[in-house]
């Protein structure tokens, strides 16, 4: 039976091919949309799953707390690791890791010379708690030696070539930082969905790694520097876990805390939870878990229109199909038959769209599409049997749902109706068609309106003025303490080039601050102490200048005076705001080790953070470098930001010269630059990937609902044929016609836009909450969004309706 169920469909496919090719082209764009939605979600939501002790490996994260507010920090003290598995038998061991105090690091084979910005520094058995494919190597004792170091298969190309056997790096050396490493191992390029991402991981042993039995462990708890992360036992119970972290602060903690009039609480983050649901600062693996929602929402959408189309096109076809129907059932055929034959029909469909989906996926790979979905197109993951029948299944439940109220519908279609051509035409029936369509022009509605929105917010940020200068920075890292050393003569050069309006330093960039918290203590104008938790920002001479950052009271570090006891600093007006300051000028704080800084100035309130984030109490200490006596094992670590104020236009000019000067001044690194302007705005890349692929997918909606709509109109000219012919003998002219075909579409818009609108507006207003600084929402972006929609719905219906409100009455009479 179902073999002669597919025969008479491939009949009907080649009969009726401009319908069966909207049908199968409206399910296959919406299948391979939603195979790479699907695909960019899966890798979301596995994040870390390659480690095979994924759910036994735990992040410890602490909450710092005092009277200037709280922060939960993925970094915490080098000391916790060694301690908790000392002290705890639930932790079976622990591993530390920390980025290289030299990024990007300058890595030397031979003549080749390159920087990495992916170098870690991890205790030697990393390889034990997280999950590597080992290519050479044993993992037993690689990172034991201080001088060995583990890298990646990239890494290997990338110095001995992709040709040769990872076997031949081992045993080879490299230098780094002054000293020479040791190959001992080398391991496969870590997925893309890892939150921890190296090609290099240098011993931690070369560091002087503390112990548990360190004697200045107590002091170490206060300094938060590295990731640790822990293994429990199966199935552990993370709650547990609150107990033993406040044995750990009355040990340990407690005393020191209540000087420092601070407190630390650890929890535990799972490490599958770490990429979608960290709330910590200090990781910049953390995804705006909002996007994975909208995504999901989109895939669902893109379906369900492609359903809603198929419905609309079936049924409007109802009565080319009612003298089929009805010869099945002079023949004998039960109703039963029919819904059975048309959900074949509608599988058999869906499982052709399946494969030119699949097509199209494959072809995307070559399309900008694929670097907006991150460059990971790949249907590698459908060769998994499991997830192959997935797909497969998955197709049939879509042939079967887009089929199931057409074969219901057309199946009731009485047999002396159907014998002469006629389908039903029940009022039901139109409201439900009605329905669907106005579904589909809602959905794209909001995926339009939700698009635009978004990118209007990364424009006002964008826009957004953070307090300095952004354009015509050039930035420059001098790494080595040999570099540094030379700042005078840089800027004695540079004062010779009319290009570099202005030159200056700074060991933080704006938008790139370190995320520690650090705590001082200081006074009130009514005397009383308070602890103050403060970001620090260190700047060099001419900083303010370069950067255009207005300083509104007291003095900058050039014209204070030195007392000497004192060290000199500079604020923003949030700490002034915070410590309810009259005159903060001359005012005194002090840090947990017994150094008094006082405030010099007071500068502006600028963004040195990104835009997500609400200004914080900033202090700025004078950055004077100088390391002629520093030991010659340290300087190597040594780096300022240089940062060039240029004059306009002279851009190009300049890159010219300073890549020959540092040629000769530091030949030993390779020049590299970056702008200050690009630097910003990569902060917001993973935003606008979303904004560009929410478009795509918008467009693509639209696409599928003009199919819907070509469907809807076909029938409505169908069902109203004689009252046209009736019309046009009577006068009406071709334009009133179509005119009077498109009320209904226009009805549908202007639901849609109300109901569309209110959707996009809540979603927005939910995103926007993620940022401290937001654009309103504008109403006239709800209306273009409708104009972009009732434009393509109008023209999708008028290039149906022209067909049959031009034709001749006469033959449309007489086919009547």
């Amino acid at each position: 039976m179902f073999s002669h169920y597919i025969k008479i469909s491939f009949r009907n496919l080649f009969r009726d091919k401009l319908y069966a090719s909207i049908n199968i082209i409206g399910l296959a764009i919406s299948i391979a949309c939603c195979l790479l939605l699907t695909l960019n979600l899966y890798s979301e939501l596995t994040y870390d799953g390659h480690n095979e002790n994924a759910d036994r490996i735990h992040r410890v994260v602490q909450q710092l707390s005092n009277a200037g507010g709280s922060e939960i920090s993925a970094v915490t003290s080098r000391m916790v690791g060694p301690l908790l598995v000392r002290d705890y038998p639930e932790f079976e061991s622990f591993v530390r890791l920390r980025p290289s105090p030299s990024d990007p690091m300058l890595i030397a084979r031979g003549d080749t010379a390159l920087n990495w910005d992916s170098v870690m520094i991890a205790d030697q058995n990393v390889f034990e708690v997280f999950t590597h494919e080992l290519l050479a190597g044993n993992s037993d004792t690689a990172l034991v030696d201080p001088n060995s170091v583990a890298v990646s298969q990239s890494f290997v190309n990338a110095y001995f070539g992709n040709g040769n056997s990872p076997t031949a790096a081992i045993g080879e050396t490299i230098e780094a930082m002054g000293s020479s490493f040791r190959i001992d191992l080398i391991f496969a390029d870590l997925p893309k969905n890892a939150h921890l991402q190296y090609d290099i991981l240098l011993s931690y042993n070369f560091f002087n790694a503390p112990n548990a039995d360190n004697p200045n462990a107590l002091a170490l708890l206060w300094d938060p520097s590295v990731y640790t992360y822990v293994m429990l036992p199966a199935e552990y119970d993370v709650n547990e876990f609150d107990s033993i972290a406040a044995d750990f602060w009355n040990r340990y903690m407690a005393d020191a805390g209540a000087q420092r009039e601070t407190r630390i609480d650890y929890y535990l983050e799972p490490l599958r939870s770490i990429h979608l649901q960290s709330q910590t600062v200090g990781s910049d693996a953390i995804a705006n878990k909002y996007y994975v929602t909208i995504f999901f929402a989109i895939a669902v959408i893109m379906l369900l229109v492609a359903c809603a189309n198929y419905m609309n096109m079936a049924t409007a076809r109802s009565a080319q199909r009612a003298k089929e129907i009805g010869v099945h059932k002079v023949l004998g055929a039960s109703r039963k038959q029919l819904i059975i034959f048309f959900l074949s029909e509608s599988v058999f469909f869906s499982l052709l769209a399946l494969i030119l989906a699949l097509v199209l996926v494959e072809i995307i790979r070559f399309t900008p599409l694929n670097q907006i979905l991150g460059g990971g197109v790949s249907l590698s993951l459908l060769i998994n049997p499991t997830t192959g029948l997935i797909v497969v299944f998955g197709s049939i439940v879509l042939g079967l749902v887009s089929g199931l109220y057409p074969a219901l519908y057309l199946s009731a279609i009485l047999t002396t109706r159907a014998l002469q051509g006629i389908g039903n035409s029940g009022g039901q029936i139109w409201i439900t068609r009605k329905g669907l369509t106005l579904f589909q022009l809602m959905s794209s509605l909001s995926v339009i309106a939700c698009a635009l929105l978004m990118t209007k917010q990364l424009d006002y940020i964008r826009s957004y003025s953070p307090g300095f200068d952004k354009e015509n920075k050039l930035i420059v890292r001098l790494q080595g303490a040999d570099i540094v050393d030379k700042l005078p003569i840089l800027k004695n050069e540079f004062g010779q080039q009319n290009s570099i309006l202005g030159s200056t330093i700074s060991l933080e960039l704006p938008g790139q601050m370190e995320d520690s918290l650090y705590l001082f203590t200081a006074n009130r104008d009514s005397g009383e102490a308070v602890a103050q938790g403060f970001r620090v920002f260190r700047m060099g001479d001419d900083y303010l200048d370069v950067m255009r950052i207005e300083l509104v009271a007291g003095s900058d570090f050039e014209e204070a005076s030195g007392t000497g006891a004192t060290m000199p600093i500079l604020v923003n007006e949030e700490t002034v705001r915070r410590l309810a300051w009259t005159n903060p000028i001359g005012q005194l704080i002090e840090n947990d080790r017994g150094t008094v800084l006082q405030v010099v100035g007071v500068v502006k309130d600028f963004n040195f953070q990104d835009l997500s984030v609400g200004i914080e109490p900033l202090m700025v200490t004078h950055d004077e470098p100088d390391y002629k006596s520093l030991p010659a094992s340290s300087r190597p670590y040594v780096y300022r930001w240089l940062i060039l104020d240029v004059a306009e236009g002279e851009m190009a000019e300049t890159i010219a010269y300073l890549d020959t000067l540092f040629s000769e001044l530091d030949p030993d690194q390779p020049f590299s630059y970056q702008l200050l302007e690009d630097t910003l705005n990569e902060m917001y890349r993973s935003q606008y990937r979303a904004i560009d692929l929410i478009g795509s997918f918008a467009l693509i909606s639209i696409l599928i609902s003009c199919l819907g709509l070509f469907g809807l109109s076909a029938f409505t000219t169908q069902q109203r044929r004689k009252e046209i012919g009736i019309r046009k003998i009577l006068g009406a002219s071709v334009l009133r016609i179509i005119i009077m075909l498109s009320q209904t579409i226009l009805s549908l818009v202007a639901i849609a836009a109300i109901t569309g609108s209110l959707l996009s507006w809540w979603i927005i207003g939910n995103w926007l909450e993620s940022f401290a600084y937001r654009a309103s929402i504008d109403p006239l972006v709800f209306v273009l969004a409708t104009v972009i929609v009732g434009v393509i719905a109008l023209a999708t219906m008028i290039l149906e309706s022209y067909k049959t409100a031009n034709a001749n009455p006469a033959d449309t009479l007489r086919c009547q």
